[in-house]
């Protein structure tokens, strides 16, 4: 496995029960591939639940999508026929 050191040098100056969260953040969104139990251990030892632990991943997950995402361009306009309404 590649290393997470550029991980733990972003985190180093956070205190200490911040260190594991913020890192499986960083890691969620730019490595995913280097998550393993330890990285998710290391937050339970920090008083994370598991709730916690999936709200955390899900906004480091939405924040790489939607910074990834502002990357692309604007798809072309998509020209839909006007339907003309009629209520009943």
């Amino acid at each position: 496995m590649p290393s997470r050191a550029w991980a733990a040098e972003a985190t180093a100056a956070l205190p200490d029960a911040l260190r594991p969260p913020a890192t499986l953040a960083l890691l969620i969104a730019l490595a995913p591939y280097q998550v393993d139990d330890g990285v998710v251990e290391a937050c339970r030892r920090t008083g994370q639940d598991d709730r916690s632990l999936i709200e955390l991943t899900a906004w480091a997950s939405l924040s790489a999508a939607r910074r990834v995402g502002g990357r692309l361009p604007a798809p072309p306009p998509v020209n839909v026929p006007s339907v003309e309404r009629t209520d009943p």
